[in-house]
């Protein structure tokens, strides 16, 4: 596209003509300000990526605390892709497993789904702590999200239902951004951390293949206080771009089980 001028004149006098030239060269200085000012507007101005939070799976029932017979009636609003996992877990202080089950996600879309399922088990006391987990794997078999509640279970009695407190506000990661290409050899991660214990909050770089290729923890004095993090996790050295998962997590030392997780998918290169 050719930007035509609009000083032109024909057939004015001298003075007529200065007059018009002035006026134009003043508009054009004057429009030359205002671009340049917006330019360095523009530059100072710095570039804020979306913020990425721990919203793709809230558990709803039962919540912490809650007293359950068999079956418990389990209710999650999951966000998950097709071939992913629904994976519901109960396991005792011991860690072992009391119950499980497995769901394959067949539904299209990155839309929410509303989960229930009802979780039958069988306990060789009157009743037992347990430990409930649902989580969300993808379709090779990492971890996506995980939710945690703990239960009294009993072997017969009335149930006493909680809802779950909500944990959609413990993790915000800032960067790095779903699907971002990174390469160096280590990675910037930032953003806030709400911990629900008093245990380190641990970073890890999990490969397609299930490998760790980097990890970097982060420690924990007050549960429940935001933490601000900027940090660098190294990873291992790689020949090929790489598929991985930037998982963040806080592990229960009673049940030896990750009790809260989310992630990150992005992309390592050489």
């Amino acid at each position: 596209m050719t930007l035509r001028s609009p000083c032109f004149y024909s057939g004015f006098d001298v003075l007529s003509g200065l007059c018009l030239y002035n006026s134009c060269m003043i508009k054009k200085r004057a429009l030359g300000f205002v671009l340049l000012f917006f330019v360095l507007v523009g530059l100072r101005s710095p570039l804020h990526a979306e913020a990425v939070r721990s919203d793709s799976l809230k558990l709803i029932t039962p919540g912490e605390g809650s007293i359950v017979t068999s079956p418990i009636k389990i209710s999650a609003q999951v966000q998950a892709q097709p071939q992913d996992l629904i994976r519901v877990k109960l396991v005792d202080r011991s860690g072992s497993v009391i119950s499980r089950q497995l769901f394959l996600v067949n539904s299209s879309g990155d839309g929410i789904l509303n989960f229930t399922t009802s979780l039958a088990f069988e306990i060789p006391r009157e009743t037992t702590d347990g430990l409930l987990m649902i989580a969300v794997q993808d379709s090779n078999n990492r971890l996506v999200a995980l939710r945690s509640a703990a239960l009294k279970l009993q072997s017969n009695g009335e149930n006493l239902i909680n809802l779950q407190s909500s944990s959609s506000d413990w993790l915000t990661i800032t960067k790095p951004q779903p699907g971002e290409k990174l390469q160096g050899g280590v990675i910037d991660v930032e953003g806030t951390v709400i911990p629900i214990i008093d245990r380190p909050v641990f970073f890890e770089l999990i490969t397609d293949s299930g490998g760790q290729i980097g990890w970097k923890q982060l420690a924990v004095e007050n549960t429940g206080d935001p933490i601000e993090f900027n940090m660098s996790v190294p990873y291992a050295y790689i020949t090929q771009e790489r598929d991985v998962r930037l998982v963040i997590r806080q592990r229960d030392t009673f049940y030896g089980e990750n009790i809260i997780l989310d992630s990150v998918p992005i992309y390592l290169l050489p």
